[in-house]
């Protein structure tokens, strides 16, 4: 039930007769049980998921209109569902709220599928994706509900995250036209306020001058200066600027476009939160009252605690000169504001999602974490140093590899790895005939160095000879995450076995670091930042490994911090790399990560600029450590809370059992937690012992040099990563079919 595809069950079949000590039949007849095994699962899962079908009458015909062309969209249901958003604007938000408003007619989010596997479930959603309404109609029935069902579930649970996240990047666009705006009018304001300031020269040198007696001061400056320029200096008096600088002011030039959907999203989406948000959320449901009823005055007596303090000072303005639009606007923008911050924190959550949920539900209960305690072991951490030879050897070596084409170099891989067998069928589906696997290969090939150079589908389609039709259908149906990450473990194991890899490294540590890549066409993934880009771009992270191996990359936001996702990569490391330690730069550093990677059992060796103004702690008084470390005990400036620590540290091993065990993702909890209110406790607690693991790093770095040499060496093993990709990809993208060039993949870091 878990798995589908029949070279993955043959495996599994092979491995489980060697464990049990039976004579494997012929492979043959293993192959038949293994149809029948496959045969079996599809009629069990739809014996699984047929009380649901049985349970509502209409649901078998509503599956089966998903199907069909829907005139009121010009398309079928199932194609639109399937449909993601490419820009943050109002008619996307209001695209995913009728999709909420589809699926919850047809009760999608109260669907139960648990009785199937996870796995399962992601390989008939999977299927869904990929297969065309023809292909789903032509299926019997037997296979095509079950498929149809999860689709549904799937998309209940998915499109209220699309809902939210929309939500967040629509206010977010316009927060950011309004600084911009106001960084603009700062500097016009700068600019009109020089001759102002020339008067002020002027005047202060009479004013300072004690010889001046104070009754000739007047007639000085108005002979001097000039009635005429004090006049003009004074016509041109400007207002004082509030704390933001007028930021929220140019915000409410966008306040029409934001109740285009705003007022949907809170009347369709539920929120909650802790303790912190209340006064939010009362805010929040006036809000949604006022938006029902469509009364404009805002009640006397609504919470208005959450507006920060840069804008309260619009709420007060607006209250004393009796103007209720005004209020009424700056009260809604902060309550938007506020309630898009909780969100991306996490002290506001959606009840039943994945992406904005409550924060404690990523971990295990007590209950769960009682029961695994023990099993968390913590090792000492012990590092291997590479070798100064190494790097002799290695341009020795480079001199000695003959040029091999990208082609050539597959292949010969291929037949040392069979990396190229990762790559299934998202059907399921598995190639019988040689001829057909070699030429599958082929074509799995052309993909591949279309996907690595930059080449794309179409100039690689003229370039091989293969069609585009073969090869789009080729990366549609075998090139996926899952199979990417298969492929590329394989080929880093047989790169860790290697005598020769040994040189460089034990395999012992990596590091990470970043590029960003122009983007063409609109995604949600991309974002306009200036100074990359032209138009828009995003970011990838690499995983490098001491043996020059790249074990994981990740695709973000170009505007993400990269610290959220230092972690991912390590703890679903599913190579043989027995990595304990992890080097970055300074992007790579906050103080959840340092608590986290201790925690984990992983050591966290970062290269921090200006390390001597870093904040370091002390667990005493500092008079005792200043006569404990007569040079180091004044550097310790702040006292740690280690009654906190204490306090909450089996809440820590919680956290680390529930990352190390997959309940969630790190770049998850990282992110939540790094942005969390002071009220969080545990994320208190967190911050501080990574300040204390951050003041045992400097004080490590600080006095050993070859440590110091150790995490230099490793940044640079995965900086040479990061041009080798800009090597590659480069030069395509710089001979573009209207013959311009395009930016450079830009390197970022400290």
């Amino acid at each position: 039930m878990e798995h589908d595809a029949p070279s993955l069950l043959f495996r599994l079949a092979c491995e489980y007769l060697i464990l049990a000590k039976v004579i494997r039949p012929g492979v043959v007849v293993l192959l038949e049980r293994v149809a029948t095994a496959r045969a079996v699962a599809q009629t069990l899962t739809y014996h699984k998921v047929a009380p649901i079908l049985e349970a509502t009458p209409t649901l078998v015909a509503e599956l089966d209109r998903l199907l069909v062309v829907d005139p009121e969209i010009g398309s079928t249901r199932l194609h639109w569902l399937g449909k993601a958003p490419t820009e943050p604007s109002p008619g996307a938000v209001k695209t995913e709220l009728a999709k909420l408003r589809f699926l919850r007619r047809l009760d999608a989010h109260t669907m139960d599928l648990s009785l199937l596997p996870t796995k399962r479930r992601r390989f008939l959603a999977a299927v869904g994706r990929r297969s065309s309404n023809q292909a789903l109609e032509r299926r019997e029935p037997q296979r095509r509900y079950p498929i149809l069902l999860t689709l549904l579930a799937q998309s209940a649970t998915d499109v209220p995250d699309e809902v939210v996240q929309l939500f967040d990047q629509a206010i977010s666009a316009r927060e950011t036209r309004a600084r911009h705006k106001t960084d603009q009018q700062l500097v016009e304001r700068a600019k009109a306020g020089e001759d102002r300031q020339a008067l002020l020269d002027a005047i202060l040198p009479v004013l300072l001058d004690p010889a001046i007696p104070d009754e000739q001061v007047g007639g000085l400056l108005r002979a001097g200066v000039g009635m005429a320029r004090l006049r003009a200096a004074f016509a041109q008096a400007r207002s004082r600027l509030p704390r933001d600088h007028g930021q929220l002011g140019v915000l409410d030039a966008s306040y029409a476009h934001l109740r285009q959907f705003t007022p949907d999203v809170l009347n369709a989406v539920a929120f909650a939160g802790g303790t912190g948000a209340q006064e939010l959320l009362a805010a929040v449901a006036v809000l949604k009252e006022l938006n029902a009823s469509g009364a404009r005055r805002v009640p006397d007596g609504t919470p208005t605690g959450f507006v920060p303090a840069r804008y309260q000072g619009y709420l007060d303005a607006a209250r004393q000169a009796g103007d209720a639009t005004a209020y009424r606007h700056f009260w809604e923008l902060c309550v938007l504001l506020g309630l898009r911050d909780g969100l991306r924190s996490g002290d506001v959550w959606v009840p039943g999602s994945r992406r904005y949920a409550d924060p404690e539900s990523y971990l295990f209960t007590g209950e769960q974490w009682r029961g695994k305690r023990g099993e968390l072991v913590i090792p000492p951490l012990s590092a291997e140093d590479v070798p100064a030879e190494a790097a002799a050897l290695k341009a020795e070596l480079v001199e000695r590899l003959p040029f091999a084409s990208i082609a050539s170099l597959l292949v010969e891989l291929d037949h040392h790895t069979g990396f190229l067998d990762c790559f299934t069928h998202g059907g399921g589906k598995q190639s019988h005939s040689s001829a057909r696997s070699s030429e599958l290969k082929r074509n799995l090939q052309a993909v591949l160095i279309a996907g690595a150079t930059n080449l794309g589908l179409v100039r690689m389609a003229k370039v091989c000879g293969i069609s585009y039709d073969v090869l789009a259908w080729t990366q549609e149906w075998y090139l996926r995450e899952e199979t990417l990450r298969a492929a590329n473990t394989v080929l880093v194991n047989y790169h860790h076995r290697l005598p020769l890899t040994s040189v460089f490294g034990g395999g012992t540590m990596s590091s990470s670091d970043g590029q960003r890549f122009p983007t063409k066409g609109k995604s949600l993934t991309a974002r306009a930042l200036s100074r990359y880009f032209a138009d828009e771009g995003l970011s990838t992270y690499t995983h490098v490994s001491d043996q020059h191996s790249t074990y994981g990359t990740k695709v973000l936001v170009a505007t993400h911090r990269e610290a959220h996702y230092v972690l991912d990569e390590l703890l679903g490391n599913a190579t043989d790399l027995p990595i304990t330690e992890h080097a970055t730069d300074t992007h790579g550093v906050t103080l959840v990560n340092f608590a986290l990677f201790d925690l984990v059992g992983l050591q966290l060796s970062p290269r921090i600029r200006d390390l001597g103004k870093i904040t370091l702690y002390r667990t005493g008084p500092p008079a005792e450590f200043a006569r404990r470390y007569p040079k180091a005990g004044p550097l310790l400036t702040q006292r740690l809370n280690a009654e906190l620590i204490t306090a909450c540290w089996d809440d820590l091993l919680r956290v680390a059992g529930s990352l190390k065990f997959g309940n969630a993702t790190a770049s998850l909890v990282v992110g939540k937690w790094s942005a969390a209110a002071r009220q969080n406790t545990l994320a208190a607690a967190l911050k501080e012992y990574g300040a204390l693991r951050r003041t045992i790093h400097a004080a490590r770095y600080l006095a050993d040099p070859t440590y110091r040499r150790k995490i230099a060496r490793q940044l640079t093993r995965a900086r040479a990563c990061t041009r080798c990709v800009a090597t590659c990809t480069t030069p395509t993208r710089a001979r573009s079919a209207d013959g311009t060039s395009s930016s450079r993949p830009s390197r970022h870091g400290a």
